[in-house]
């Protein structure tokens, strides 16, 4: 999936489950960031989320584009 495409679908996620709220997008990035098992698999954040599991694929696939692009094109 192209990124423009991949954006796409990620936002439609966001809207039917309501993710855009702040504490629900707290809990997700503070699930992201303090996760201890290392990659986190689509059905775990499909379960905690209450979402489909190919849902949940599309959404962490994209955050995990944005976080290599960040590392590839952003200097600290």
């Amino acid at each position: 999936m192209d990124i423009e495409d991949h954006k796409k679908e990620f936002d439609k996620i966001v809207a039917k489950y309501h993710l855009f709220d702040e504490e629900k997008a707290e809990e997700i990035a503070h699930f992201l960031t303090t996760h201890k098992e290392g990659k986190i698999s689509a059905k775990e954040f499909a379960d905690l989320f209450a979402m489909k599991e190919n849902e949940a694929n599309i959404f962490l696939k994209f955050i995990e584009k944005g976080l290599n692009f960040k590392k590839q094109h952003v200097k600290n």
